[in-house]
């Protein structure tokens, strides 16, 4: 047995730490039956093995007691690092090599519920604090897909299995009997692969086969159409979506080359540029919509107009600053997020620095007009031509509750 072979070998294994667990009901009766002659032994049958902090039996919709705390660990990771005083790509980086790295690790034959992912993601969105009001799904297409929890274990699960299914050559039974086969597949059906024979294939992604010999340039192939099949999942859940922009780009598909652009720029973008990119910019027009505000701040600022809605801001107000007067966006992306087009042309990014010096003129005048009391969603960000720094679009200033908080915040000032 393995515990001769250890103490042969000297491992000096702890024997409390021995796990006896057995398949199913069958099993635990020829498990129990086996052990007769080693009652201690039977005192330590349990229904589910820990292996790599992973039970092997349990349910998909509710997290074992030993596999919480991995995840928790990672929240609080997430939390600490939000802390950090340095720009938002340095704690996008760090989330990634600690709290996914450690929350995604273990998960092979299972996947936590959905709505545990969910939680984790939103503590790192959180904690990157990159944008307020913006779309989630958007956000996914321009940074998250190795910063989303459900991305990185999916792909995991995905190499894992072509990796042991062309190693050790499975049969049939062998795919349908295994249960890393199963959490792979519901991975891809999930984001819209689809299997026929060999081949998986996209609506929107170039298809791919599994080869006989995963290489490590075939892993790296096919986790980046991973990651486009799963960014073209967020594109149509935000154009089908019930956010205000998604009618006026439902026609639009999913482009890889177009959307390869946007992400390039955005990791390069500053606050209020990233801001207007994930739609977190709120015309005069619909910001007078808040309960706060009151209709009487939804004119232009910068001429008579009284509902200046987001067209009238960006495009058809006539005293804008005189650059945005002459570049007309190419298309609806365009015209509502600043998207480049693929099409290399330089006016692009002009356009885009253009509509974010609107958008800081918008948000200064606010800044003015806007009651005090009312004031707690303006913006803290200012345009900076050098560097990387993406900050909250509207920052929330939390009034302090008791009144040793509100001391200790007039001392701060």
């Amino acid at each position: 047995s393995w515990t001769g072979f250890s103490n042969a070998m000297g491992l000096k294994e702890n024997p409390g730490k021995t796990q006896l667990a057995y398949s199913c009901g069958e099993a635990k009766k020829q498990l129990y039956d086996y052990l007769e002659v080693q009652p201690h032994l039977r005192q330590k049958m349990l229904d589910s093995a820990v292996i790599l902090g992973i039970c092997t039996i349990g349910t998909s919709s509710k997290l074992h007691p030993k596999e919480r705390p991995r995840l928790e660990e990672g929240k609080k990771l997430c939390a600490r690092i939000g802390k950090l005083p340095v720009a938002h790509h340095l704690k996008l980086e760090t989330i990634r090599c600690l709290a996914i790295s450690k929350s995604a690790y273990g998960w092979v034959n299972k996947t936590p519920p959905k709505t545990v992912m969910e939680n984790f993601n939103k503590k790192a969105r959180t904690a990157l604090k990159s944008f307020r009001g913006g779309c989630i799904h958007l956000r996914a297409l321009l940074v998250g897909a190795t910063s989303s929890l459900d991305m990185v274990i999916g792909s995991r699960q995905v190499l894992l299995y072509l990796q042991r299914k062309t190693t050790e050559r499975w049969n049939s039974f062998m795919e349908q009997s295994s249960f890393l086969a199963t959490q792979a597949k519901k991975f891809l059906h999930s984001t819209g692969w689809n299997q026929v024979g060999n081949t998986w294939r996209h609506a929107h992604v170039a298809e791919w086969m599994v080869p006989p010999q995963l290489s490590p340039n075939d892993r790296g192939a096919i986790a980046h159409k991973l990651r486009e099949g799963w960014r073209a999942m967020h594109w149509d859940l935000f154009r089908y979506g019930p956010r205000r922009e998604a009618a006026l780009l439902r026609d639009q598909p999913f482009n890889p080359s177009r959307f390869e652009v946007a992400r390039q720029v955005a990791s390069n973008c500053y606050g209020t540029a990233f801001g207007i990119m994930c739609g977190a910019f709120l015309s005069p027009a619909l910001h007078a919509q808040r309960p706060d505000v009151g209709p009487e701040h939804a004119a232009c600022p910068f001429c008579p107009q009284p509902m200046a809605d987001h067209n009238h801001i960006f495009w058809q107000c006539n005293r804008r600053p005189n650059f945005i007067r002459t570049c007309q966006p190419k298309d609806s992306s365009q015209r509502r997020f600043g998207w480049p087009t693929n099409q290399g042309d330089e006016n692009d990014m002009l356009l885009l620095e253009a509509m974010t010096e609107v958008a800081e003129m918008v948000q200064e005048h606010r800044s003015k007009v806007i009651p005090a009391s009312s004031q707690h969603w303006q913006s803290s960000i200012t345009y900076r031509p050098k560097g990387l720094q993406l900050i909250n679009f509207y920052k929330v200033k939390k009034k302090p509750k008791t009144a040793k908080s509100r001391r200790r915040v007039q001392r701060q000032q």
